[in-house]
């Protein structure tokens, strides 16, 4: 920028008789940069008259007087003799004239207008005061604008562009490859049709909560009455306030929308990004439903007029659009919202137990193909509300249910038990499996599911049976756990990093008829609530770190034949109401801390074989405890159907009970580690059925006797640490892997022992 002193502009601006602009905003404006002359340097610029005297002062383009962006045009005529005038009065060419309203014409006709009286002759003092008032006449400034013209002047110029254009075509072309990368990289499935995370409803109050999908549909609702199958529930959770009212128009706005306004789902299943591996479950579940689940084009749909899922929706590669285009969708938003949240709750069962490694895993997410045949899915055919999913959109806050009698009902097939086990099945269990109402069997045993159990399957009210044993579960057994009223056979067993301690809702379950809930972590006390459970017939809670007293209330489950609680840190004595389970087959109190004397109430308990479930018929584990006292005379009353008795470890005193005899089919016989006197009786040959026989560490007198060579399936025998003497028959036992006995100092004669003392 260029600044001119400018003593003499007032006198010379007072003989201008013409000047044209297009307009007088000479101050603070931006530039337009019309008209005029322009150098291609950067030299002084000269002046010029005209064939009539008229002086000209012709300045570059865009060029403003007192940092006004408009250019003035100022004709100097009558006065030659101040042609050319001095610098600092600048005067500007104005092509377009608009002030003076001869727009487009060229310099020499604007001069013949000014001449002939048709431009305004009020416009030089208008423009003069201008100048003055807003240009301060005392400082006139000169200021270079770009230029209007578009082509480059110049090889450096030139230089300029090209170089600006090949770094435009560079990191064009490097976003392209990248986004090409990422969407190949991504699941066939995954191609939302709507903008992730992005549902169409009005917001509520939290902002927070705001997702997508439409809402209130069919769709189970978590909450039952434990008298009738009532999948929804007719007053809408707190997410619909916030959510807002649904404005969405797709099908994928409508699934989101109901699955997170009836909190089947969260908002973050929908919208956080999962990973490496891809979208969330919840995300991939959604858009089989949406891209890829259709009927084959020889099937027809009955709805001509809603046979399109999510028209508005964008997403998915050509394939999918090729195919969804080729048949009809399967389900639609005039589908009852049942039907649509069951297939989406199995399809994220799928994708969340890493569905691709299930090692069978026939005709699941088959387009077209009802869920009830995918492989280990078992329906029944139910009558549900009709009311389809947009429906219920239109009134998410009163959902109709089969509670209510005047509801349209028709008749689906609903899912109400799904057997998946030893299939491989990983990842973790989803909440969605709540929004299965019907659901009585849940069976993933021996798989490596992990994670915690969702809470919210405390609303499968309808549950008969769950097995989740031997799987990879953490956490603590949920308390919801007491919601279900109906359960009857219940396993957590083989769940390693499974802790915390019984929940005592676990006395809610007034049904439940077998309890296992073994080798996990649970700690704390047995729950007195336990002895609600009246119908119970198998209580097994062994190798677990509970440690208190054994509750007197387990005395009132009268029907009860399975009780194993080994390997805990159990303290006292047994209860005296214990006498009461007179049902009793199988009694493990092993590896505890428990007391006392051992009750004598063998006598009044049946022989202890298998029972209404089948079990083998079995066992009486007392073993490492602190028990003290003879072995109760009673303890041979189960007769030949006791296959095991452990008694090691003890404190017992006394000789073997005579009674034990008529145990025939014992196959274990733990007696070692007590104080027990005596002579090893010659009976103990008759229980040729024993594979275990432990007598070692005890107060044994007398000889070996020979009828042990009758125990021909005999595994392992333990004589040592007693004060026996005589000859241990090998010739019959030569099937034994371990013989031990006082053999070291040939106080007995052993020749196949694997083990002298």
């Amino acid at each position: 920028m260029t600044n001119y002193d400018h003593s003499n502009a007032s006198s010379y601006f007072s003989n201008i008789s013409t000047v044209t602009t297009d307009s007088t905003r000479l101050a603070g404006s931006t530039a337009h940069g019309v008209g005029g002359t322009y150098a291609d340097d950067d030299s002084a610029v000269s002046s010029d008259v005209t064939d009539d005297g008229v002086a000209v002062i012709p300045v570059r383009t865009g060029a403003r007087i007192g940092g006004s962006g408009q250019a003035l045009t100022m004709m100097a005529s009558q006065h030659q003799q101040q042609a050319p005038p001095p610098q600092e009065a600048v005067q500007f060419i104005n092509n377009h004239g608009e002030m003076a309203g001869v727009s487009g014409n060229t310099n020499s006709e604007t001069v013949s207008m000014m001449q002939s009286g048709q431009v305004p002759g009020n416009s030089i003092n208008n423009s003069y005061s201008n100048v003055h008032n807003h240009g301060s006449a005392n400082d006139i400034q000169v200021m270079e604008q770009p230029r209007a013209g578009v082509m480059p002047r110049n090889r450096r110029e030139w230089c300029i562009v090209l170089f600006a254009v090949f770094i435009v075509v560079a990191v064009a072309t490097g976003v392209g490859l990248g986004l090409g990368l990422y969407m190949a990289s991504r699941p066939s499935a995954n191609s939302s049709t709507t903008e992730r995370g992005s549902p169409s409803f009005e917001e509520g109050v939290d902002s927070g909560n705001a997702g997508g999908g439409d809402g209130d549909a069919g769709t189970p609702s978590p909450t039952t009455s434990p008298g009738s199958i009532s999948p929804t529930s007719s007053s809408a959770p707190t997410s619909v306030a916030l959510l807002g009212n649904y404005t969405g128009d797709s099908f994928s706005d409508a699934i989101e929308y109901h699955l997170i306004a009836q909190e089947i789902s969260s908002i973050a299943s929908f919208r956080e990004v999962a990973g490496a591996d891809g979208d969330t479950a919840q995300q991939r579940a959604r858009d089989f439903l949406v891209l890829l689940d259709f009927l084959p084009t020889s099937v027809d749909d009955e709805d001509e007029e809603d046979d399109v899922v999510g028209q508005d929706e964008e997403g998915g590669n050509g394939k999918m659009r090729q195919l969804r285009n080729s048949g009809k969708a399967y389900l639609k938003t005039s589908t009852p919202a049942y039907r649509v949240v069951q297939r989406f709750v199995i399809a994220t069962l799928y994708f969340a137990t890493n569905g691709t490694q299930w090692i069978d895993r026939d005709l699941w997410l088959e387009p077209g193909v009802h869920e009830c045949e995918w492989l280990g899915v078992q329906c029944q055919e139910i009558s549900i509300p009709s009311v389809s999913l947009s429906e219920v959109l239109k009134n998410p806050d009163s959902i109709p249910t089969d509670e209510n009698g005047n509801v349209p009902m028709t008749t689906e097939l609903m899912v109400i038990e799904i057997n998946l086990p030893e299939n491989n099945l990983g990842g973790y269990l989803p909440q969605e499996i709540m929004a299965l109402p019907y659901l009585q069997m849940l069976g993933l045993w021996s798989n490596d599911i992990s994670g915690t159990f969702p809470t919210q399957m405390g609303k499968l009210a309808n549950l008969r049976s769950v097995h989740l044993e031997d799987n990879m579960f953490s956490g603590e057994i949920p308390t919801e756990i007491g919601m279900w009223t109906k359960i009857e056979d219940l396993s957590f067993s083989g769940n390693e990093d499974l802790g915390g301690e019984i929940p005592t809702e676990i006395g809610n379950l007034f049904k439940l008829e077998r309890l296992w809930i073994s080798d996990t972590q649970l700690s704390g006390p047995i729950p007195t609530e336990i002895g609600n459970l009246v119908l119970l017939g198998e209580l097994n809670l062994s190798y677990n770190n509970l440690n208190s007293s054994l509750p007197e209330e387990i005395g009132n489950i009268l029907p009860l034949e399975w009780l194993d609680l080994t390997s805990n840190s159990l303290t006292g004595e047994i209860p005296e109401s214990w006498e009461n389970l007179v049902n009793l087959k199988n009694f493990k109190v092993g590896d505890n801390k428990l007391e006392g004397e051992l009750p004598d109430f063998f006598a009044q308990f049946p022989d202890l074989d298998a029972g209404k479930f089948g079990l083998p018929a079995e066992s009486a584990y007392f073993h490492e405890n602190i028990f003290i006292g003879n072995i109760p005379l009673s303890i041979g009353s189960a007769g030949v159907s006791l296959r095991k008795l452990t008694l090691s470890k003890n404190r017992f005193e006394g000789e073997i009970p005579e009674t034990l005899k008529d145990c025939i089919n014992l196959e274990r016989l733990e007696l070692g580690t007590n104080q027990i006197k005596g002579e090893i009786p010659s009976w103990i040959g008759d229980m040729e059925k024993l594979e275990y026989l432990d007598l070692s560490d005890n107060n044994f007198s007398g000889s070996v006797p020979p009828e042990l060579s009758k125990l021909r399936n005999l595994q392992e025998l333990r004589l040592a640490e007693n004060s026996l003497v005589g000859t241990v028959p090998c010739g019959s036992l030569d099937g034994a892997t371990f013989l031990s006995a006082d053999c070291e100092n040939s106080v007995v004669e052993c020749t196949c022992c694997t083990e002298c003392l």
